[in-house]
């Protein structure tokens, strides 16, 4: 499967009218994907949501900014209504703050990871850099390069998508500048903000240096959460959080043989995380650190580090047979991981996993080099080496790509694949978990609960604290709805935000349980987490 390389050079809206022509039809299936990931299950709350949406859209959409006039043209390309296309592609930007009030949404749009090190064979910074999303299935088939020579701007290469046609989310500049977005979690939420894949293209499009980056984000405003991590020709490294019309900024540098990783932490650490969604947020980025460091020893006591080893390491998952399922834990490189992608700006070269999501490293990668001055594509003639999670991890991130479309009986049939492909594997207990909590929410048969109850206690000594946590609740409920006395102590459950949702479910009466449940928790495999409506 070649990446598709394609070059945009001359006047910036008539090549994105003309790319817009060419991207009419996967841009459509990427944005009814997104709209219908995105769509409340509720009509009585899909209302107040639209309503909320629309004013937004007319306020957010009429500045009438040289991007925006831009992406009129795009838009009109791909012959799209702007109401539908802004409709669709705003959503992603809205979701880390509007699900403090509409818990049915999901709340991920893109987690991410990045690595920092100095290339030691080609010299220059290194940025390593995941994007999850939960469009798998359609992002990972239509991902491509775009490289930009526009009149008036510096080079630029951007990785996307038909549906998002600039440099936003992930890109590089000939002045050696790499950038990647990463969302973060609050509840911000800032009318006057300017759309996320604007800023990051203007960015991107207007900026030399590490000092001109800071200057850039301080007279910036987000709409909600977000953070731009940058590498430099000189070895600086910036991560800054862009919190509505607040910026929170980390400087750092690089030498050879350092390696740095950054995911959805907040860089504020005098904010607690914890208050907003996802409440589990913190545990899933502390997984996700602790196996990258591990990857990191790893690849540091190597000979050298380049772009293709760094490619390798933060692509591959870590094997976890060997320790006890209890303390697995989510690679940085997860089973919703849509792009893996190595930059060094400085001397034009791009590599990444093609294929499938999860983009884990199966023996090819596609590079991209003299980007700045005659570009190269190296497609590798080598064949795949299907890595034994693969086929696995792909099933686990599709159950939830079909529950988030309301698909409930595809969602059944790809865990049950995971639990079968992965059946030597800790993962596989993950899958079993969230099969019966599925079970638990979409059986009508009552008498299906007592070997429901039977399944969770088999799986507690074999899944991660906060699988095991949640696992502890349903226990507890379900022994209520079948008249036993309840078998677990609240002193078992640590977690602060479990332990509120336990006793708020044992001031409810049992015949209200079952109801109040269905209507309220929303499983997010790609968190190994669940959220709670019910809790505020």
């Amino acid at each position: 499967m070649e990446t598709p390389f394609i070059r945009l050079v001359g006047d910036l809206e008539e090549n994105l009218y003309q790319l817009g022509v060419k991207d009419r039809e996967p841009a459509k299936i990427i944005v009814d994907h997104i709209s219908s990931i995105f769509a409340l299950p509720s009509h009585r709350l899909n209302i107040p949501f639209k309503t909320i949406l629309n004013l937004y859209l007319s306020k957010t959409f009429s500045r009438h900014s040289p991007y925006q006039k831009a992406m009129g043209a795009y838009i009109e390309g791909l012959g799209m209504s702007k109401d539908a296309y802004y409709g669709a592609i705003i959503l992603p930007e809205l979701m880390s703050c509007m699900s403090k009030w509409f818990p049915a949404i999901p709340t991920s749009w893109i987690g991410c990871s990045s690595f920092f090190t100095i290339d030691e064979d080609y010299d220059g910074p290194l940025h390593g850099r995941i994007m999850d999303g939960p469009i798998g299935g359609s992002y990972d088939a239509y991902e491509r390069v775009v490289y930009y020579e526009l009149k008036g701007l510096p080079k630029m290469i951007g990785i996307n998508v038909p549906g998002m046609p600039t440099a936003g989310i992930t890109g590089m500049n000939e002045y050696g500048v790499t950038l990647a977005l990463h969302q973060k979690y609050t509840n911000i939420f800032n009318t006057l903000g300017t759309p996320i894949f604007e800023l990051g293209f203007n960015l991107l499009a207007s900026v030399k240096n590490k000092h001109e980056a800071i200057e850039f984000l301080k007279k910036s405003q987000s709409i909600s959460s977000w953070c731009f991590y940058m590498s430099f020709a000189d070895g600086d490294i910036l991560r800054a959080d862009l919190l509505g019309d607040r910026m929170y900024y980390h400087e750092d540098g690089l030498t050879k043989g350092k390696v740095l990783y950054f995911n959805n932490s907040l860089e504020d650490k005098s904010i607690d995380q914890r208050q907003f969604l996802p409440y589990g947020i913190d545990d899933f980025n502390e997984m996700r650190k602790k196996m990258a460091h591990k990857k990191i020893l790893k690849l540091q006591h190597g000979k050298g580090i380049n772009d293709v080893k760094l490619l390798k390491a933060m692509s591959l998952p870590l094997d976890q047979r060997e320790g006890k399922a209890s303390e697995s834990k989510m690679d940085c490189i997860t089973p919703f991981s849509l792009g893996a992608h190595c930059m060094n700006a400085t001397q034009g070269r791009l590599h990444l996993i093609p294929g499938p999501a999860p983009k884990y490293y199966q023996g090819v990668h596609h590079s991209f080099v003299n980007l700045w001055t005659i570009p190269e594509i190296q497609y590798s003639n080598k064949s795949i080496v299907p890595h034994p999670q693969h086929k696995s991890m792909r099933h686990f991130m599709l159950a939830q790509t079909n529950a988030d479309q309301r698909k409930i009986e595809h969602t059944y049939h790809h865990l049950q694949m995971c639990i079968d492909h992965a059946a030597d594997y800790p993962e596989s207990y993950w899958a079993q978990f969230y099969f019966h909590v599925y079970q638990f929410h979409n059986e009508p048969d009552r008498d299906l609960y007592p070997a429901l109850l039977q399944s969770f206690r088999n799986l507690i000594p074999h899944l991660p604290t906060v699988l095991m946590e949640h696992a502890l609740l349903y226990i507890i409920r379900l022994e209520r709805l079948t008249d036993l006395p309840v078998s677990i102590s609240a002193d078992e459950i640590k977690n602060p935000v479990l332990r509120k949702i336990l006793f708020a479910e044992l001031n409810l009466p049992t015949f209200a349980l079952k109801k109040m449940l269905d209507a309220n928790v929303h499983p997010r495999m790609e968190f190994l987490d669940i959220m709670y409506g019910h809790l505020r």
